[in-house]
């Protein structure tokens, strides 16, 4: 049983997630279907955006609640901007999820961060948690890749 991907399960599932996984062996495979696709703890995005608008905001909404957390953000006026600045030039493909990922931060509870699976790819893999966790799972490395508060990868 890999226990740097047991931890890293740990961290990023809720309590009552975990429960039901901690006796799961887990690899590369068994952890991405769990983080990924069974409880959606982890959001996968391609490098050009997000498939719906709204869908980074949707996530962030449903894993705070698991939380009791909440937040609130006019996503429209959002949008509207990000669009104005596609428009003009200033922003250009790929840069969506860095402009939304920036806008949405400022309005997390407080301690909460949103952080990324640097994957060795040019996808996403973006999830949220507490600024404890974040530095918990910062010292963990494995192929599973490295998590960091987003934005600390250099995308080129």
């Amino acid at each position: 049983m890999n226990t740097d991907y047991q931890k890293i399960a740990e961290l990023l599932l809720t309590q009552k997630q975990y429960q039901i996984i901690k006796d799961t062996p887990l690899d590369y495979d068994s952890l991405y279907e769990i983080l990924v696709e069974e409880y959606e703890s982890l959001l996968y995005l391609d490098w050009t955006g997000e498939d719906d608008e709204d869908q980074l905001y949707d996530f962030l909404i449903e894993r705070l609640a698991l939380e009791e957390q909440t937040i609130n953000i006019d996503t429209a006026s959002i949008y509207k901007t990000m669009y104005q600045e596609f428009d003009k030039g200033n922003l250009q493909r790929g840069d969506a999820v860095t402009y939304l990922v920036n806008a949405y931060k400022q309005h997390l509870p407080q301690n909460y961060v949103i952080i990324e699976v640097d994957t060795q790819s040019d996808f996403y893999l973006l999830g949220i948690t507490t600024t404890n966790k974040e530095t918990t799972l910062a010292e963990i490395h494995t192929d599973f890749g490295d998590v960091t508060k987003f934005g600390t990868k250099e995308r080129g």
